[in-house]
């Protein structure tokens, strides 16, 4: 039996045993002014159980979904679906982490999995053979450097996310992305852990000179590679990525 409907049945027992309690009492009582103070009592005595009862309640059920939250551990503070409290079919508290990407509800049986979502980032080089960086201008890492990009959306391919973000990030049209390799990564946003697989692609643009810094790009510039320094970027993903471009290494082939 679910501890919800074990403390429901008890409140439930709490009431009709004072109700006993009162008609046994004002059977033997017959005097009006001891039978209102009986009544008063019951009364009082009923709305202090309740609020005791609704407090113990409250505070196992916190408990008990914190132990529920802390089951898996992930290498993270939290599982990536700690958030995720209530079962989002039958709104049960019993949705139980049962892997290190899914809860599953105990209630309804109802499974959910969160995978990666997947990203894009842009690696564009002058004829100099310099790379275009920018300055994230919000959280998480702002104020460091990042490389162009950001989320795929619905019913968009990565080339077509690539585009879409180099429009809206710097203000330049792609004429050509060829995808050079893909890094797993984690992706810190509105107190949860987002799981991502992140796109790099080469991009080549129409013209460097319409370059202007728009959205969540504070500033741009161009560096060589040489002078690169991969802790200088904020994400994790973003240094793996730039020190293989700078080496001229591609990830997790050999």
């Amino acid at each position: 039996m679910k501890a919800s409907l074990k403390i429901t049945l008890t409140i439930l027992a709490t009431i009709v045993l004072m109700v006993l309690a009162y008609g046994i009492i004002n059977a033997l009582t017959k005097n009006l002014l001891e039978e209102r103070i009986t009544i008063t009592v019951l009364v009082l005595s009923v709305i202090a159980v309740i609020g005791v009862l609704t407090v113990v309640a409250t505070v196992y059920e916190a408990n008990h979904q914190t132990k529920k939250d802390k089951l898996v551990n992930v290498g993270e503070d939290q599982h990536p679906l700690a958030l995720f409290r209530y079962c989002p079919v039958c709104g049960s508290s019993d949705f139980v982490a049962k892997q290190d990407n899914s809860k599953t509800c105990e209630n309804c049986g109802f499974n959910y999995y969160i995978n990666p979502s997947a990203a894009v980032a842009a690696l564009i080089v002058n004829e100099e053979g310099e790379l275009l960086v920018g300055r994230r201008a919000h959280h998480p890492a702002k104020g460091t450097l990042d490389l162009p990009g950001g989320f795929v959306t619905l019913k968009e391919s990565g080339e077509e996310a690539v585009r879409r973000e180099i429009k809206e990030e710097l203000n330049l049209t792609v004429t050509n992305a060829e995808m050079l390799f893909t890094i797993p990564n984690r992706y810190r946003w509105s107190g949860m852990t987002i799981p991502t697989l992140d796109l790099f692609y080469r991009c080549d643009v129409e013209d460097l000179n319409k370059l202007k810094p728009l959205d969540d790009v504070a500033e741009t510039f161009f560096i060589k590679l040489d002078y690169i320094q991969p802790e200088d970027f904020g994400l994790a993903s973003i240094r793996e990525a730039v020190q293989h471009f700078k080496e001229g290494s591609v990830p997790f082939i050999s």
